[in-house]
């Protein structure tokens, strides 16, 4: 029973593949790695795949990122989780931020904390949401518009303000933000809620998409224009408009600590089907 690594992408989906087919939404993160990894022009340098083998099978995947190191772990035992720090540690694996079921995540901070003698911190209680039939709000006269080029700035200034509101001790270059906003556009996964002058009054993106889902992220609706249903209206309707394309179900990440926007997910009929932390290392 060890930890090991993964040859490549297409090695770490034949091991788990009957785990991720068996619920897409709540291996959404692994899914876009997989992607970024076999589509990316760095991916494969990027993404370390590692599973756990047990009785000539897998029961446990980590999957981690070289460039954010951020690592995103599976649903496994605590022991596996402690063994899984032992590996990374082993093979000088540096690790700022860990992603998963809390008892996981929480097992691998605390034994990392024990080593270094530094701190860790939980960011944020996360549910992970899922529709495969939305409740449809008033439109209100508004519509579901794709962003395009014309609406670049637009978008910049919606995703920027974003960044600065959600993620406040996180700054983000401006190069960062406008090499998003261009993708989004090209790759046609932003979009805008507008109203009938025309005017974006709200934002939602597909930030990730595995064969029978769609992740939904980056709400944000300027403070001028809230409490008038249009984040409600834009996920609503980004969420039928994949479910119409041929996806299965939707699904989006949220703060459990903001009832706010959980409590619209919930009215738009997603309901809570996972829930995980963020812990963050103080690697210094």
């Amino acid at each position: 029973m060890s930890w090991d690594f993964c040859e490549d992408a297409d090695d770490f989906y034949a091991r788990r593949q009957l785990v991720l087919d068996e619920n897409e939404s709540l291996n959404c993160l692994a899914f876009a790695a997989i992607h970024q990894a076999k589509t990316s022009d760095r991916g494969v340098q990027d993404f370390v795949f590692c599973t756990f083998r047990e009785s000539g099978s897998s029961t446990a995947h980590a999957v981690y990122s070289r460039e954010s190191q951020i690592l995103v772990l599976s649903t496994m035992s605590d022991e596996q989780a402690v063994q899984l720090w032992a590996f990374f540690n082993h093979h000088t694996i540096a690790v700022q931020l860990v992603e998963g079921p809390r008892g996981a995540a929480l097992q691998f901070a605390t034994r990392w904390s024990q080593a270094t003698s530094r701190p860790h911190e939980v960011e944020m209680r996360q549910g992970l949401y899922e529709v495969t039939s939305p409740v449809m709000p008033d439109a209100a006269g508004g519509t579901l518009v794709v962003a395009a080029d014309n609406d670049e700035a637009k978008l910049n200034q919606f995703l920027t303000a974003f960044i600065k509101e959600c993620f406040p001790e996180k700054p983000t270059s401006e190069a960062h933000i406008s090499n998003r906003v261009r993708r989004m556009i090209t790759e046609r996964k932003g979009y805008f809620w507008k109203n009938l002058e025309g005017q974006a009054v709200s934002m939602a993106s597909v930030v990730r998409e595995s064969p029978n889902t769609a992740s939904i992220s980056l709400v944000y609706t300027p403070r001028e224009h809230r409490s008038c249903g249009y984040g409600a209206n834009v996920v609503a309707s980004l969420s039928q408009d994949q479910l119409s394309r041929g996806k299965r179900a939707c699904n989006l990440y949220a703060d459990l600590a903001n009832e706010t926007s959980t409590g619209v997910y919930k009215r738009i009929g997603y309901t809570l089907i996972g829930e995980s932390v963020r812990v963050r290392l103080d690697t210094l």
